[in-house]
């Protein structure tokens, strides 16, 4: 089976399996049950609206990729 099909677990960890960069999208999608590219595509969609603090997406996407443990 999966680890997209598996039980959701009640800690936030960055994804192992379904990451671009460092896992942190794919780790919120399989924490809430959503589709991961619409993680993306939310985050992407909120850069653009907010693109003059575009800096924050990224300082805050990083902060996440060190703090948020890596699945196990």
């Amino acid at each position: 089976m999966s680890k997209r099909f598996k039980a959701r677990r009640n800690q936030l960890e960055r994804s192992t399996d379904d990451r671009w960069i460092l896992g942190v999208l794919g780790g919120i999608a399989d924490y809430f049950g959503w589709s991961s590219n619409l993680v993306r595509g939310i985050w992407i969609v909120l850069g653009i609206f907010f693109h003059k603090v575009w800096w924050l997406f990224i300082l805050a996407y990083v902060a996440a990729g060190i703090f948020i443990p890596e699945e196990k």
